[in-house]
């Protein structure tokens, strides 16, 4: 049975999926310490109740660590696979200047400097392969450039190689707790939305809702289902998404978008049989 070898991209790949995985674990475990308190006060002048959440220690430095490999793992595996593009296009003995300049282009301006490095990165490729990769430039998207998965890998990873990513408590919106028993006259105040957008880096409030007449209204403040850990305010990153969701989309939309449409480029390496080993 002939057995092929798996390219350098797909073993990066999958091991970004496993530290996707790890740190889905890492931080399902530290939220259920409860790093973080939840108070209910009362503003009589508006007759509402005020939730707020309030961080009591960062995330561990591991959790950073991790997200740190599978990000370097993402963005390796792109150089890994324009690489790959290259020797099966010009051949294993392709020139020393095109495997020196191989590499994965990601440019958000289409100025002439930018499409001649890209070129330059990329002319060992297939043609038809090197229109794709060309068609996948952030710069396609105009000013919503910095919104593509591409564009957002390398500024985490660019920012990665000078520092460990800096995480925090994360509230995603659109996230519900529900409020109070049954009011006197058999309605119930249902669910309301948390009102909060993006990390959390000390306190911050997290919803509000009003007071029902001579009933003490209670708040489901077992919010663990809807916090995560995510980059900190001001990074590249969406801070409306905790940390595995950015990099499980990024994950995602390299293996469909860009991994796919490049396969039929690719060349398979058979693996030698075991017995001709001596």
């Amino acid at each position: 049975m002939t057995r092929y070898r798996e390219h350098s991209h797909e073993l990066r790949l999958k091991r970004a999926e496993y530290h996707v995985r790890s740190l889905e674990d890492k931080v399902a475990g530290w939220l259920h310490t409860r790093p973080y308190s939840i108070t209910v006060e009362i503003e009589d002048d508006i007759g509402e109740k005020v939730v707020k959440l309030k961080g009591l220690e960062h995330p561990p430095d591991e959790l950073g660590l991790i997200a740190g490999d599978c990000l370097h793992n993402l963005r390796s595996a792109l150089d890994n696979l324009a690489f790959e593009l290259a020797v099966a296009y010009t051949g294993e003995a392709l020139s020393k200047s095109i495997a020196g300049d191989s590499g994965f282009p990601i440019f958000r301006d289409n100025n002439p400097q930018s499409a001649k490095k890209l070129k330059r990165m990329i002319r060992g490729v297939h043609p038809s392969a090197q229109e794709i990769i060309e068609g996948l430039q952030p710069y396609h998207s105009g000013m919503a450039y910095w919104s593509k998965p591409l564009w957002i890998l390398r500024e985490l990873s660019n920012s990665d190689k000078h520092r460990l990513p800096y995480l925090t408590l994360l509230l995603p919106t659109g996230g519900l707790f529900s409020v109070g028993d049954l009011v006197p006259d058999g309605e119930c105040y249902g669910k309301r939305a948390i009102l909060v957008f993006g990390p959390i880096e000390g306190s911050a409030e997290i919803a509000r809702y009003p007071v029902a007449a001579n009933f003490e209204t209670k708040v489901d403040v077992d919010l663990t289902h809807a916090l995560g850990v995510g980059f900190r305010d001001g990074s590249p990153a969406p801070n409306l998404m905790a940390v595995n969701e950015i990099l499980r989309l990024i994950l995602n939309h390299m293996n469909e978008m860009v991994v796919s449409p490049l396969r039929p480029f690719l060349r398979r390496i058979q693996v030698d049989p075991l017995d001709s080993i001596q």
